[in-house]
């Protein structure tokens, strides 16, 4: 599987939010287990099963944060803005095939969904990254199709 890439403020909330859920699965679930239990035979016992199948989701949540920080490449926030696009900078495009303008903000993927962000990870993130004015990416979207975009400028992140 590729790198993913994060500032490092989306590494942070990436971090946080796995921390809050092992939390959850030592303590809530350890709590309910332990009442749940008390109620009898495991094998009749319909709360006991659900709090198992609730942990064993939970589990697997944990597992693909871990993964996710496992792959995660930081990029520093002191990197200098080199005209190329990457994590926070602003891109103006043109679809080649219908002419139609937008400025799309790059994402690490880990703030809430807004208007015109794309994540870095998606298709169309990694076909953009690292290009500059004046480039054509080419993208093969998940349905099949390919969409040509051109790179019309790119604008360095905000300012913090």
């Amino acid at each position: 599987m590729p790198n993913t890439l994060f500032t490092a403020e989306g590494e942070r909330a990436l971090r946080d939010r796995l921390a809050a859920l092992e939390r959850e699965h030592q303590e809530d679930f350890v709590a309910r287990l332990r009442e749940a239990r008390a109620f009898g035979d495991p094998s009749a016992n319909d709360d006991l099963l659900q709090i198992r199948e609730e942990q064993a989701v939970l589990a697997s949540r944990i597992g693909r944060l871990r993964e996710q920080l496992d792959r995660a490449t930081v990029v520093p926030d002191d990197e200098a803005f080199d005209g190329r696009v990457g994590i926070g900078t602003r891109v103006e495009v043109e679809d080649l095939d219908s002419g139609a303008r937008t400025e799309l903000l790059i994402t690490d993927g880990q703030a809430q969904p807004m208007r015109d962000a794309v994540s870095a990870g998606s298709p169309i993130g990694q076909a953009l990254i690292d290009t500059g004015p004046g480039a054509t990416a080419t993208i093969d979207l998940p349905d099949g199709r390919t969409r040509r975009l051109r790179i019309l400028a790119v604008h360095g992140p905000a300012p913090a």
